[in-house]
């Protein structure tokens, strides 16, 4: 079952988004513990990504891409799993 948040109900993709393959690490906010996932898609407001780990609607997360010096921040909008991975969707804030 997908759990959706209400800003994802109310206002669904407003930019589109373009399949990819980047290899990223993300890590709750306030937290070190870097979790390696992958980037399947991005956009200008947000991104999808798979990963070993479950994340929580709402939960904050900062991420860093190779090559991008200083790592970024996004909210998890909705979240599955799928298969033997788990699918979130995050807003970047």
């Amino acid at each position: 079952m997908v759990h959706y948040s209400a800003a994802y109900r109310k206002d669904r993709r407003r930019h589109p988004r373009r399949s990819c393959s980047i290899a990223i690490e993300f890590s709750e906010k306030g937290k070190s513990r870097s979790i390696p996932c992958t980037c399947i898609d991005i956009s200008e407001s947000g991104m999808g990504i798979t990963s070993d780990y479950e994340l929580e609607i709402g939960q904050i997360i900062s991420f860093k891409i190779k090559d991008v010096q200083h790592p970024k921040s996004a909210v998890v909008i909705w979240s599955k799993k799928d298969q033997c991975q788990y699918r979130a969707g995050l807003m970047f804030i």
